[in-house]
């Protein structure tokens, strides 16, 4: 009898348990989700502002760590093999940059940055237009094997007698902006490939509140109005994207001696601007404010 009333004790017990569980998990998800009447209220401010937005916003903003990353290493024999094919190339060194080359490329390297330059193409894009530029750069980025296995295609914009067609890498589903590769495509094939690269190292720290994508469209429009007033930029401008990733601070820096965090940020991709707005999701201000 005795047994029987305390296994409906710990029954009982865990039933009410769960309930608190599910009561407190219920409203940390309500916490970190946007609710429809922010989107609603985000819409309207945006909108009296002359600001257009046509993409969906980002509802969850649960907690994010720091993303660690640290220069890459590079050997001769890696760097032949992606970017020359294979070809030995002649290899030279300043006191800021090492310069690998052959016959029809060059290559110059500076810390996690790079610029591969083709003066001649890769060779000629039947049917050239946007389409194709795409296939040739991914097709490109596909040679590069692992190493640019997680790159996803960010933009593709007309420029320079042909297209820029950009990808940042994913780790993790988490896109990491600072990653990132741009190559102009010409009717000729690829004639120049710039990136910027760190090796990522993982996750750093515990886990923190970041604010919400209202907010940091908030803050964008507050960015805005002062560009107006400073008669730099017209506050009627369109939103076509919005995305949470990661991204450097301001004015960090790789080297050999240190690694860096990374911070979770939001990036909001204006139509009529070149470059995103990127905004530090920790503390709901701008990383950068150019536009150009």
């Amino acid at each position: 009898m005795e047994w029987s009333n305390a296994k409906k004790f710990v029954i009982v017990l865990l039933i009410v348990l769960n309930a608190v569980l599910f009561g407190l998990n219920y409203r940390q998800r309500m916490e970190s989700s946007l609710s429809a009447s922010r989107e609603k209220a985000i819409f309207e401010v945006l909108s009296r502002n002359g600001i257009s937005l046509y993409t969906d916003l980002i509802t969850e903003n649960s907690s994010m760590s720091r993303l660690t990353v640290k220069l890459p290493a590079y050997d001769p024999q890696s760097v032949q093999t992606l970017y020359f094919n294979g070809e030995e190339a002649t290899v030279s060194q300043t006191d800021t940059e090492t310069i690998y080359r052959t016959k029809d490329r060059t290559l110059r390297l500076s810390g996690g940055e790079g610029v591969l330059e083709i003066p001649e193409g890769t060779g000629q894009i039947a049917s050239f237009g946007s389409t194709s530029a795409q296939e040739a750069a991914e097709q490109l980025l596909q040679n590069g094997g692992r190493s640019t296995a997680n790159f996803t295609l960010d933009s593709i914009t007309a420029a320079e007698d042909g297209y820029l067609v950009s990808f940042y890498e994913n780790y993790k589903n988490d896109p990491v902006f600072s990653n990132h590769i741009e190559m102009l495509v010409r009717e000729c094939g690829i004639v120049r490939v710039t990136f910027s690269y760190g090796e990522i190292t993982g996750y750093s720290g515990e886990k923190r509140e970041i604010c919400g994508c209202d907010e940091a469209l908030l803050t964008f429009l507050r960015s805005l109005q002062d560009m107006e007033q400073e008669n730099e930029q017209d506050s009627s401008v369109t939103i076509g994207r919005i995305e949470l990733g990661y991204d450097y601070q301001e004015g960090d820096m790789l080297s050999e001696e240190n690694s860096v965090n990374l911070v979770p940020c939001y990036r909001i991709y204006v139509t009529e601007w070149d470059e995103p707005f990127t905004i530090d999701a920790y503390t709901c201000e701008p990383i950068m404010q150019e536009t150009a």
